[in-house]
């Protein structure tokens, strides 16, 4: 992994702090995803400082607990969001990082992600992180997700990656994300990008092919 900033370093180490407060044979339910996760892959341009992971009900449990009796460096801020603090060695406190449990099986994850081994837990794959991100693109349109995407499109497509197997309706999700990213003078090298990472693909036993877009 490239060098990372503090802030960076900061919110991976909030993960490995949730991660300290759940027993081992329970970590499969504790998956980093988000900013964070891109982060986690590498991709030392992405900058946050929100730790978003997604978690079973049991671990959701475990860490409330935590979280309402203040241990582990977690607590309950005054605005109601979860809260973990990086502290100097004479208590002075360095970075204030957000924390955000989502369901497993909720309505943003209603399946389990392809993950990977990260430090003591688990990290959303990055062909995964695309598809989420789609999602999170057409539902909420926040300026920061088209660059999330764009992001996570040029990553992709530079490491020579595929997109995990997609129904029909994730499929188009996808396609219309990635349609919202291009604009006039981008000439569709995001399409592009898509259609190197997932070139054709079998959808409900129907050949799809992803059309659109210039260059090769």
């Amino acid at each position: 992994m490239s060098s990372l900033s503090p802030l960076q370093q900061a919110t991976l180490s909030a993960y490995a702090a949730a991660c300290a407060e759940v027993p081992h044979n329970l970590r499969r339910g504790l998956i980093l995803f988000g900013g964070a996760a891109t982060i986690a892959h590498g991709v030392s341009e992405r900058f946050t400082n929100d730790c978003d992971i997604l978690v079973t009900p049991e671990v959701l449990a475990l860490l409330g607990d935590v979280v309402n009796n203040q241990r582990g460096g977690f607590h309950v801020d005054s605005d109601g969001e979860i809260r973990w603090e990086v502290r100097t060695a004479e208590g002075v406190r360095e970075f204030e990082i957000k924390v955000e449990f989502v369901l497993l099986g909720g309505p943003f994850s209603p399946r389990t992600p392809d993950v990977v081994g990260f430090g003591q837990g688990f990290v959303v794959t990055l062909p995964e992180l695309v598809r989420l991100m789609a999602e999170t693109l057409v539902e909420r349109g926040d300026q920061r997700d088209y660059k999330d995407l764009q992001l996570l499109l040029g990553v992709m497509s530079q490491r020579g990656l595929k997109l995990p197997h997609l129904d029909a309706e994730e499929l188009g999700r996808v396609l219309e994300a990635v349609e919202m990213v291009e604009d006039g003078d981008s000439g569709g090298i995001y399409m592009s990008m898509l259609r190197r990472i997932l070139s054709s693909f079998e959808v409900m036993g129907v050949r799809v092919e992803v059309s659109g877009g210039g260059g090769p």
